[in-house]
């Protein structure tokens, strides 16, 4: 059996069979599609009315363009009154059957399961199509959780898998919003334009259109076609077509008979004239009202072939009187455009630009459709910088000055800001608004003189406690801190944008707070040989080379650690110190294994993570050997391991950073204040603390201690007690002096536990120790706690670790104690879940009164320029209220003079050469309907915003007299005055959003 193929004319082959198999498939989905139709129209073979088809599956799109397998939830049907349309209605739907009463016209589907909403469908939108159509059979997938997702049919077809939108039964049906009867107001043009996916700017803009009185009547009344004003030989219109495709869509909106109406044929015209608003894509409204409006302009324009106008010279233009000059430009104009758009709709605007060489100023007279209105000048945003600086000697002389005849030493050559002897600065800093927050970090470092590493930013969050009567109390409100990444931004994203009042604030005038922290930890400077070197600390990354330089460098640190400066004004960095330590006290022997030892660790999946010892007992399996706890830094107890002696033998278990490297950040937590009395809540500044990870943990409490002093510096005058109350006075002086005790108490320790561990010194003054071998670390820890027992109740505060994962009440009194331990590092005793937590004790019996005070800010000289011209005139807050800011701020900003750019390459006319040239704009013909544009979009070279500020306009008489030149033309004073029409505006930001349209009724 032979079967014969025709060869078509594009080369490609036809088999018959294929053929009619296509032909008959097109066959039955044309029958099918007609008996949909009808029974949608709800009519059954013989054209006999059904009663209902709600409940009937069938296939809908929604606006999104998604097919769903949808149950119609309601219907709609013609009424008798209805039955008969007008003649217009005739002509746009002459080629569709006319509906008979009883007949149904829409079906309501729910697209609210797929974040839609009730929709009104006519039926005989494309929109409904046969159940199955466009969609898989998934009613199985509502009954049962087995259904194949593969989307696939047994003849390989593949269908969009799809949910079945069932109507809520709990909800009676609504009557047909889409009816042409609902008019909520005839004769006012109340009809909605439906969205017919990502047109809501498209309808906001034709709805801004049909609200134009003189141009509505001009269209509803077709005043083109009496006049002749269609020019279908336009090359830069559409031929006349969308002119009137829009006067049909307008006589419709204002037939009476329309609540809500499909403009899908203007929308069709609209995509084939202007390519750009075909596809469903999201667009501009002020774009495509733009050019709509030259669109409507070139169509009714009445200059068929549009002439060759010269420009005015420059030489006429400079002798000749500016009111004829306006004229003569507006006449060169009118040469080729007269349109009811140039009549009604079109101004000029007199461009003013002077040269900054020659001062000559050329004048301009430039016509515009939409007048582009910028916001005034926001481009800055202020920030002020409250810098808190790390305690030294400096500027905490009580508690930490240099004792020994060093005091002396300490002094400064300057008193303002920046200056070692402020506790606290602050400073205005203007940054751009979509500056990066790196910048205003690079700017504060310039002004304070701190190195940018040094410097930590963090913007705070007020948080009221629960005493009314004390709520308005400065030491009841919590600050909570969030830092500020380096590479955050833009700035505006963190600045203020109103005040409490309501009242719009620019973030320009009301500066934004940014509490800056110095970095506590301040690393002694390594000199070898009069020069500053960068010595390795890490034994993985030394080479021969640096032997002697990592030598002669951890003597320098034993040198210095514990010297009279120590946590007063520099840190010993003690990494070497450490490894050398884990060295010497390595055990060959069982019993010369030590707690606090530091180790290497491998964990079960091989990993070298960095830890201390801190338990030991007998092995209950084996008499000579030992079970070894360790507890690795930055994680909780309970991923301790348990190791044996063997595991030392066995190199598991190596020296302190044998495997791993030492940390290159410092170990920061954050500390809080608390009263004794309440020590569930936390007051006044929490402050950022660094240690290194290495201190022991009595040496990281000795740091915690200096840079506590900086809020006991001077409690006298912020407690409002006077030095005359002798008993305050005494406390005040005991506490200073425990403080600084305490400190060299611990620092001293901290230097003979060292000098004991790597056989430097002997433990105590009766103990002769020979090479280390009988070093006891425990012995000195208990003697520091034997030094510490009677300081530690003269502090000010009590020093507690609390677990920040912790939330309620009950928790927090589970706080413990703060250990100052020798035989422990900080960095593993402290991880990131956890805080300090300072709870300051009740000096007073008869009022709860403590040494806390807060330090007082020094304001740099550069901060009281920046807010000199910060509060505004009566006459600008008139301008700036209601939450909002005036239409006259804008018009201003348009008005006022601004320098060009090397960019815009503006050409002296005199010069004969490119010049930053000043410029300025003055209205000088007003139209009839005046439009404009607010430009809410701004862009640097990584951010860009829209602008969300409100702009207050007045609803009648706008005069634009102030914002027109002086002699500008104008037949009276009633010419300068508006009255509002209607607003379109856009809810969302820069990638999305809706837009939405409001206008004044008018008959």
């Amino acid at each position: 059996m032979f079967e014969y193929a025709l060869v078509r004319k594009d080369g490609k082959f036809t088999w018959p069979r294929e053929a009619a198999a296509k032909a008959g498939r097109i066959n039955r989905d044309n029958t099918e599609d007609e008996q949909f139709r009808r029974s949608l129209r709800g009519l059954d073979a013989d054209g006999n009315l059904i009663k209902t088809i709600i409940g009937t599956f069938i296939d809908a799109m929604d606006p999104a363009g998604r097919w769903y397998q949808a149950e119609i939830a309601g219907i709609d049907r013609v009424k008798d009154s209805e039955s008969s349309g007008s003649e217009s209605d005739e002509k746009e739907d002459d080629d569709s059957e006319r509906a008979r009463p009883g007949e149904i016209r829409a079906v309501k589907i729910d697209f609210r399961d797929v974040g839609g909403y009730e929709e009104w469908i006519l039926v005989e939108s494309d929109r409904l199509a046969v159940k199955g159509r466009f969609t898989q059979d998934s009613m199985k997938s509502l009954d049962s959780s087995d259904t194949s997702t593969n989307g696939k049919q047994s003849n390989g077809e593949t269908k969009s898998l799809s949910l079945v939108l069932r109507r809520h039964s709990t909800k009676e049906p609504s009557a047909f919003q889409l009816s042409s009867s609902v008019c909520s107001f005839p004769g006012f043009g109340a009809c909605g334009l439906a969205n017919l996916g990502n047109t809501c700017y498209a309808n906001s803009a034709l709805q801004c259109i049909t609200y134009m009185p003189l141009l509505r009547s001009y269209l509803i009344g077709d005043q083109f076609k009496l006049r002749g004003d269609v020019n279908k030989n336009n090359p830069l219109g559409t031929g006349g077509k969308l002119l009137e495709e829009f006067a049909t869509l307008q006589r419709h909106m204002w037939s009476g008979k329309d609540g809500v109406r499909y403009p899908t044929k203007f929308r069709a015209s609209l995509g084939k004239s202007l390519q750009q608003y075909a596809a469903a894509d999201q667009q501009d409204a002020q774009e495509l009202l733009n050019d709509l409006i030259d669109a409507l302009h070139e169509d009714s324009n009445k200059v068929v072939k549009k002439p060759y106008v010269e420009g005015l010279e420059d030489r006429w233009v400079d002798q000749t009187v500016l009111t004829r000059v306006g004229e003569e430009s507006w006449r060169r104009f009118l040469r080729r455009n007269r349109s009811i758009i140039t009549n009604i709709g079109m101004g000029q605007v007199l461009n003013r630009v002077t040269c900054p060489v020659c001062q000559h100023t050329s004048r301009n007279f430039d016509p515009f459709n939409m007048l582009s209105i910028p916001f005034p000048t926001v481009s800055n945003v202020v920030f002020k910088c409250e810098l808190l600086r790390r305690a030294t000697a400096y500027n905490c002389p009580q508690t930490l000055g240099l004792k020994n005849g060093r005091r002396s030493k300490v002094h400064t050559k300057h008193k303002s800001p920046p200056s070692e002897q402020s506790l606290m600065e602050e400073y205005v800093i203007t940054m751009s608004r979509l500056a990066d927050m790196s910048e205003l970090k690079q700017k504060l470092h310039e002004l304070c003189g701190i190195p940018l590493h040094r410097l930590k930013l963090f913007i705070t969050n007020e948080k009221k406690m629960g005493e009314e009567e004390n709520a308005s109390n400065e030491g009841n409100v919590m600050l909570n801190l969030s830092a500020v990444p380096e590479r955050e931004g833009p700035c505006l994203q963190f600045a203020r944008q109103s005040n409490t009042s309501g009242e719009f604030v620019s973030p320009d005038e009301v500066p934004t707070t940014i509490i800056v922290f110095e970095s506590t930890l301040n690393r002694r400077p390594i000199v070898i040989d009069d020069e500053p070197a960068k010595v390795p600390t890490s034994v993985l990354d030394s080479s021969p080379k640096d032997e002697d330089r990592i030598a002669e460098s951890f003597e320098e640190d034993l040198k210095t650690n514990g010297s009279p400066d120590e946590c007063r004004l520099f840190d010993t960095d003690p990494t070497r110190i450490a490894i050398a330590m884990s060295r010497a006290l390595w055990p060959e022997l069982a019993s010369d294994l030590k707690l606090g030892l530091r180790v290497d660790a491998k964990d079960q999946r091989s990993h070298w993570f960095s830890g201390t010892v801190v338990g030991i007992s007998p092995d209950p399996l084996d008499d000579t050997d030992l079970k070894v706890k360790v507890h690795f830094d930055n994680f909780s107890s309970k991923w301790d391991l348990m190791y044996t002696f063997k595991d030392f033998t066995l190199r598991n278990i190596q020296p302190l950073h044998s495997h791993t490297h030492p940390k290159p950040k410092a170990t920061e937590f954050q500390i809080l204040h608390s009263q004794s009395d309440k020590p569930t809540l936390s007051f006044s500044h929490p402050f950022m603390i660094q240690c290194d990870p290495e201190w022991s943990i009595a040496r990281a409490g000795a740091h915690i201690l200096a840079q506590a002093s900086r809020f006991i510096e001077n409690p006298l005058q912020s407690s409002g007690i006077g030095s005359q109350d002798f008993e305050f006075t005494q406390k005040y002086r005991e506490t200073l002096a425990a403080i600084s005790r305490t400190i060299d108490i611990i620092v001293e320790a901290n230097q003979k536990y060292v000098n004991a561990a790597l056989f430097t010194e002997a433990q105590s003054e009766d103990v002769d120790t020979e090479a280390g071998v009988d070093f006891d670390g425990s012995f000195m820890v208990e003697r520091l706690e034997r030094k510490l027992c009677s300081l530690l109740p003269k502090l000010p505060f009590d020093v507690r670790i609390r677990d920040t994962t912790q939330s309620s009440d009950e928790d927090h009194e589970d706080d413990t104690e703060f250990e100052f331990r020798l035989d422990r590092t900080i960095g593993n005793y402290i991880n990131a879940r956890h805080c300090v937590l300072l709870e300051w004790k009740i000096i007073s019996t008869s009022e709860p009164l403590t040494l806390f005070c807060n330090p007082v800010a020094a304001l740099h000289p550069s901060a009281s320029k920046e807010m000199k011209d910060e509060g505004r005139s009566e006459k600008e807050r008139t301008k700036y209220a209601h939450g909002g800011m005036h239409l006259d701020l804008c018009l201003n900003e348009f008005c006022k003079k601004q320098s060009l750019e090397e960019s815009d390459c503006w050409r002296c006319p005199k010069c004969k050469d490119v010049r930053l040239g000043q410029q300025s704009m003055k209205l000088w013909r007003l139209p009839d309907l005046l439009t404009f544009h607010l430009k809410r979009f701004n862009c640097s070279a990584r951010w860009r915003e829209k602008i969300t500020t409100k702009i207050n306009f007045p609803l009648t008489g706008l005069n634009m007299k102030e914002w027109c030149d002086n002699d500008a033309p104008s037949s009276s004073e009633e010419s300068y005055v508006y009255d509002l029409v209607g607003v379109v505006n856009h809810y969302g930001g820069m990638t999305g959003g809706h837009y939405v349209a409001a206008f004044k009724m008018t008959a």
